[in-house]
């Protein structure tokens, strides 16, 4: 009741949350620079915890009060059946647009989802990667050629001899110009014997040297290797293929290195990151649309809760004063004076009702106490008309005259014992005509004079 009835309060928590929808909205903004996974994971949750808690606060309002206006409406108490009608209609009006919102949202949610994780993305993506690969692949696939020229011809001129190493360094870097290599490293057992650089490559501030070494190592041990290493802002796809000597036990090794350049490298390295993130987004794609779906809900259930509070509370603002008014209509039926309804509100047509109703019950309690002083007065007057007409009655009857009274149709209404005598009448001539009673000789003069004294026309003199 507190809640209904104290408006800062509730417009406090409508704003509040209204602040936090639009929190979430700026956040929505926002989740683009979000990593899916935090999408999915800590927004998800918060979101889900709020909506979970707007529902169960949803429910239990509207559960406890559907239930208290059912219990009062078995009851009979006035207003609960409008209470339960307002709650009713204000719950399938807000349940429309409510609905529309959750629908609508889902579906088109669903669809943007959908694009974003169409076949023609994937493809693309795929074949970026693919063509990534492949210019990996092309570059190592030239290094391991010319890797195993070299070798074949060292092992052919047996440069790899100690005394042979001037002609090694020429040969290296005639070989080097003709093929257009950019790096070449010659090991024997013993450590590092050659390298060639093209002058052409870009500088760099640091890179992994001791890779042609462990290169190396493992084709001196009969086996080819490659790797891809860092240089500078591009890269470099070195194979390392075995010099053998003339018992065919590998003696020395050759690493030739090609060079990938700086946008080449990095469109593939960018390739594979976004295809690494895709795949990785793709794994949340059901969260991501649960997330979505819960911002889509917020307002749904802010919906709904608005149009509960709006029904309680404009019931009981409709309610209340009729309630109190029907109340106090009951009291005055039942006999009470000077009821008054005391219902405070900032409705104009409360503050009327209540004030017509106490007007009128005043109005009612006044009349009460004019007619109550008036049916005492009444009373009065017919306890004195009682008083005189015992009295009369005692006069007559003691008087010893003959007395006849006759209202003014001639009707007689009271005779006297000395009348009775005179005119020989009994007691049951009360309530005949004049003329009936007065039949006979000698009466007519009687009943002509009686009928001339009520029309009007006897002279003074005669009627006396």
């Amino acid at each position: 009741e507190r809640f209904q009835n104290n408006v800062n309060l509730v417009l406090a928590v409508t704003g509040g949350l209204l602040i936090v929808f639009f929190l979430a909205e700026l956040v929505l903004r926002k989740s683009r620079d979000f990593q899916p996974n935090f999408l999915a994971s800590a927004l998800l949750f918060g979101l889900t915890v709020l909506n979970l808690s707007l529902l169960l606060t949803l429910l239990f309002v509207l559960g406890r009060n559907l239930v208290r206006m059912l219990m009062e409406w078995r009851r009979g108490v006035f207003g609960a059946r409008l209470r339960v009608q307002l709650l009713l209609v204000f719950l399938l009006m807000a349940v429309a647009p409510s609905m529309l919102i959750l629908l609508v949202g889902s579906d088109l949610i669903r669809q943007t989802v959908d694009r974003w994780f169409n076949v023609d993305v994937e493809r693309m993506l795929a074949s970026s990667q693919a063509l990534g690969a492949a210019l990996d692949a092309s570059a190592l696939e030239s290094s391991r050629v010319h890797a195993r020229l070299l070798a074949r011809e060292i092992e052919a001129r047996g440069l790899l001899a100690a005394e042979e190493q001037g002609r090694l360094r020429r040969a290296i870097e005639l070989r080097a110009r003709e093929r257009e290599l950019d790096l070449v490293n010659v090991f024997a057992r013993a450590g590092e014997v050659v390298a060639v650089m093209d002058p052409r490559l870009p500088p760099a501030a640091s890179w992994d040297e001791a890779s042609a070494r462990a290169l190396a190592e493992a084709a001196i041990s009969g086996r080819e290797m490659e790797a891809s290493v860092a240089f500078g802002v591009g890269r470099l796809a070195r194979v390392a293929a075995p010099v053998r000597g003339r018992d065919g036990q590998p003696e020395g090794a050759v690493v030739v290195s090609s060079f990938i350049a700086a946008e080449a490298a990095s469109a593939v390295r960018e390739v594979r990151e976004g295809y690494t993130k895709f795949r990785e987004t793709q794994t949340y794609r059901e969260p991501i649309l649960a997330f979505y779906r819960s911002l889509y809900l917020f307002p749904a259930l802010l919906i709904l809760f608005g149009a509960v509070w709006l029904a309680l509370y404009l019931a009981r603002r409709i309610t209340t004063p009729l309630r109190l008014v029907a109340e106090g209509a009951q009291r005055i039926a039942s006999g009470e004076r000077g009821v008054r309804v005391d219902f405070p509100s900032n409705s104009e047509e409360s503050r009327a009702l209540v004030a017509s109703f106490n007007r009128m019950s005043e109005r009612l309690a006044r009349s009460e106490e004019e007619v109550e002083f008036s049916r005492g007065g009444l009373v009065r007057k017919n306890q004195e008309l009682e008083e005189r007409r015992r009295l009369t009655e005692t006069v007559l009857e003691t008087v010893g005259t003959g007395v006849v009274v006759v209202d003014q149709d001639a009707v007689v209404t009271a005779v006297n014992a000395a009348a009775q005598r005179l005119l020989e009448l009994d007691a049951g001539t009360v309530g005949l005509s004049l003329e009936r009673v007065l039949r006979g000789p000698g009466r007519e003069e009687i009943h002509a004079l009686v009928l001339g004294l009520l029309s009007g026309r006897v002279s003074r003199q005669e009627r006396e």
